[in-house]
């Protein structure tokens, strides 16, 4: 098969500092990438550029047939009324990933209700799960089941800002939705 995304010569540049020139990136079936770097060193321009919505000064992006790319931005400035499962949810349906979002406060007593309705929430025939949990993830095994994911912390020990503590242990809006279309 060819690559899923084939970028060459990709040079972008805002006034007189080029952000990147000549980028090349190539993303092959079952490929992991994260994008790491300072802010403004062009990590959300270049997902622009592959996602066609911004042109890049030269260079060629090719993509295989039916590929279908997206992001959420870095900043999460929810609108009024929404939730971190809304902004996913709509993320995922705009990557044309169909998406249900289930919320669980208390699985105590989720797990008392009849099995008639926990099926009605979560099918047994929806085998794509994706569970978000501030804490350890093992709890959440028996919910996502054994083709499903989970993101949170599994360790301790950093202290800061809760949303410099959740992008230093990867609890982000881009790792749900990849969770989530892996």
């Amino acid at each position: 098969l060819p690559p899923i995304v084939n970028a060459q010569g990709i040079t972008k540049q805002f006034g007189a500092v080029p952000l990147f020139e000549g980028l090349r990136l190539t993303i092959e079936e079952g490929d992991r990438i994260g994008l790491i770097g300072p802010n403004g060193s062009g990590k959300s321009t270049l997902l622009e550029i592959l996602m066609g919505r911004l042109a890049a000064d030269s260079g060629e992006v090719a993509m295989r047939r039916l590929t279908r790319l997206t992001h959420v931005a870095q900043e999460s400035n929810f609108a009024a009324g929404e939730t971190v499962g809304s902004v996913l949810a709509h993320a995922l349906e705009a990557a044309g990933t169909p998406t249900r979002v289930v919320s669980m406060p208390c699985t105590e007593r989720f797990d008392r209700q009849p099995e008639e309705y926990r099926e009605s929430i979560l099918p047994s025939s929806c085998r794509k799960r994706v569970a978000i949990e501030a804490g350890v993830t093992s709890f959440w095994r028996k919910y996502v089941g054994l083709d499903g994911k989970v993101v949170g912390i599994d360790r301790f020990g950093l202290s800061a800002p809760f949303a410099q503590v959740f992008k230093e242990l990867g609890i982000t809006t881009e790792a749900l939705v990849a969770a989530a279309r892996s």
